[in-house]
């Protein structure tokens, strides 16, 4: 080789390696807040790096609308209010801390999205409902894969349409008594919105009122007082969700048209523990779900209200609890269909005397059935009679409740079925039990819905293939069947 072009050779080197190092000089000296391209979801999108030592509300402020604000690990100290379309990101030790002054996050306006960092820290005001994050009056809100630990409230939303909180972590102030502390997710006038994948522990409640065409999935609720609470809340899907260890799992007032489907509802336990309540409230679909070791698995209160409503309840298991189902006064307008009622204590209850003869009972289990299936088709070739001296006498004198499950109350059932010198009112009846105990997944009997097309969820097959469907779809796709 040429000594020309082994000089043109060593300067192209040269001057590589000057490029090289010009420019990681560049990059170590580029100012905090320097923009720069931030992968999410496959997509590359201009990130504005924050510093925990700027000031992020005016970094907030000084944003243009749908800037991307990617936090750094640190502590950000503050309240911050947030009136424009903006995303802020960050990792789980990037911490926005709240010492005591009202809602660490205010958020009024439509797509912002708070993604993977971690919240701690509120005010005290409960008239202000102080929160992790408060979002009033916006659309298309996204909260997701956040914690949110040692807040009053962890986050309410007022008059917000698409709402989606996906993937969060919220811990309340479990130190205090229930009645002191605030909601771990509390929807006021919130529609059409999805609250999927999140964990609440030791918060009050979760908090649905005047909010319809909501889906709340695959969360989990623990020691709280009310799983969840509906109020005047109608066309909301309940389904995949765990609710245990809570005084209430759910709670629904005055509200048509939900549906309840394949959650767990469990350890509900006290003098005012229920798996599930209802107060006045109609065309319900309650398919699939499991009441394990309740005080009462199902509770019903005036349900439905409305002459022309219905509730069904199919192919749910009501399991070791002190009592099945409770009515309130002589039931009417419900059916039970391919239900296991199997390890309580007492099969039903009715408050202030009665009996369930008004409910329709059909090819549910009881393990208290002693009858036989002669012909082999899985259906008991006599009706399930409920007639209990035990449950007349606890039925007439609540006191008695106190006894429920003693030797006592044992020996006085055996001794009236062994000599029947004095038979009971009939209680309930169901003509055709099952031998085996029914499957939730809907092999069972096939059930027709007894909701007609001005009910949201209409069976058209058997009832554990509700939404085979739905179950696949997306949020959209449900909400678009209302």
């Amino acid at each position: 080789m040429s000594r020309g072009k082994l000089l043109v050779a060593a300067a192209s080197g040269l001057l590589g390696l000057f490029n090289i190092v010009v420019g990681a000089l560049h990059a170590q000296s580029q100012p905090i807040g320097a923009r720069h391209p931030a992968d999410k979801g496959g997509a590359r999108s201009a990130c504005r790096t924050i510093q925990s030592r700027q000031d992020l509300q005016s970094a907030i402020d000084a944003a243009p609308e749908g800037e991307r604000l990617c936090l750094a690990s640190g502590t950000f100290q503050g309240a911050f209010r947030i009136s424009k379309s903006l995303t802020i990101s960050g990792p789980r030790d990037a911490v926005i801390h709240n010492p005591d002054r009202g809602s660490t996050f205010f958020i009024k306006a439509d797509n912002v999205v708070l993604d993977g960092f971690t919240i701690t820290g509120s005010g005290q005001d409960y008239v202000a409902q102080d929160a992790g994050i408060f979002v009033s009056e916006s659309n298309d809100v996204k909260i997701q894969n956040l914690v949110i630990e040692d807040v009053l409230f962890g986050i309410t939303s007022q008059k917000v349409n698409h709402l989606s909180i996906e993937d969060t972590s919220i811990v309340c102030r479990g130190k205090r008594a229930l009645g002191m502390r605030g909601d771990g997710i509390r929807l006021w006038e919130t529609r059409k919105s999805l609250i999927s994948g999140n964990r609440l522990d030791q918060c009050r409640d979760m908090v649905v009122w005047y909010s319809p065409e909501n889906i709340i999935r695959d969360n989990q609720v623990s020691n709280g007082r009310y799983g969840t609470h509906f109020m005047y809340s109608s066309r909301n899907v309940i389904r995949d969700n765990h609710f245990v260890g809570n005084v209430v799992g759910v709670f629904v007032m005055y509200s048509r048209n939900l549906l309840i489907r394949n959650n767990l509802f469990a350890d509900a336990a006290g003098a005012a523990g229920m798996g599930l309540g209802l107060k006045e409230s109609g065309n319900l679909e309650v398919v699939g779900n499991r009441y394990i070791h309740n005080s009462v698995g199902i509770y019903l209160d005036n349900s439905p209200l409305y002459q022309d409503d219905r509730n069904l309840f199919a192919h749910n298991e009501v399991r070791l609890g002190d009592i099945g189902i409770t009515f309130h006064s002589s039931p009417h307008q419900n059916e039970f269909v391919a239900n296991t009622l199997k390890d309580n204590l007492r099969l039903i209850s009715i408050e202030g005397g009665g009996d369930a003869l008004g409910v329709e009972w059909t090819r549910n289990y009881y393990d208290l059935y002693e009858g036989y299936d002669f012909d082999g088709d899985g259906i008991g070739d006599v009706p399930f009679e409920l007639r209990s001296v035990v449950d007349a006498l606890v039925n007439r004198y609540p006191q008695l409740k106190l006894f429920a499950g003693s030797l006592a109350m044992f020996l006085l059932e055996t001794s009236s079925r062994l000599v029947p010198m004095y038979q009971p009112e009939l209680l309930m009846k169901d003509e055709q039990p099952l031998i085996k105990q029914a499957d939730r997944s809907g092999s069972a009997p096939t059930v027709k819905s007894i909701l007609d097309r001005r009910g949201i969820f209409a069976l058209e097959g058997d009832a554990g293939a509700l939404n085979a469907e739905q179950a696949q779809s997306s949020s959209e796709e449900e909400h678009s069947k209302y």
